[in-house]
């Protein structure tokens, strides 16, 4: 009984591991100069995986309503973010709604870069 229960928190432990180092992506189509003109014209649209959680992405949205709106489709998983104003304080805030949604990567072209590095690069 003993050795069983071991070998369950053995199996568990190598589970969450593999599920916790999974990297979740966003993509971004535009090209870097098309994305800076989009940013500083008040938003950007990025994609979300095509199986991505729709209710969950729009409960995260709207913890964040005072500083942008996200136009969330789920047919296609497209996500518009339109900033409130032109607040840093409004940018710097697409950082907890990302990580609140499992991201840890933005893919703009063939580059991958961490939302620190999207953030640094884009939106500051």
């Amino acid at each position: 009984m003993k050795k069983l229960a071991i070998l369950l928190m053995f199996c568990f432990g190598i589970i969450g591991t593999s599920m916790s180092q999974q990297i979740h992506q966003v993509r971004i189509d535009a090209q870097k100069e098309f994305l800076v003109d989009q940013i500083k014209s008040g938003g950007f649209e990025l994609f979300f995986n095509i199986n991505a959680d729709a209710s969950e992405i729009r409960r995260n949205a709207k913890f964040y309503e005072s500083y942008f709106d996200v136009l969330y489709d789920e047919s296609n998983g497209s996500c518009r973010i339109v900033f409130k104003d032109e607040s840093q304080m409004s940018r710097r805030v697409v950082e907890r709604f990302l990580l609140s949604n499992n991201i840890s990567q933005v893919i703009i072209g063939e580059e991958a870069h961490t939302i620190e590095g999207f953030l640094n690069l884009f939106l500051n």
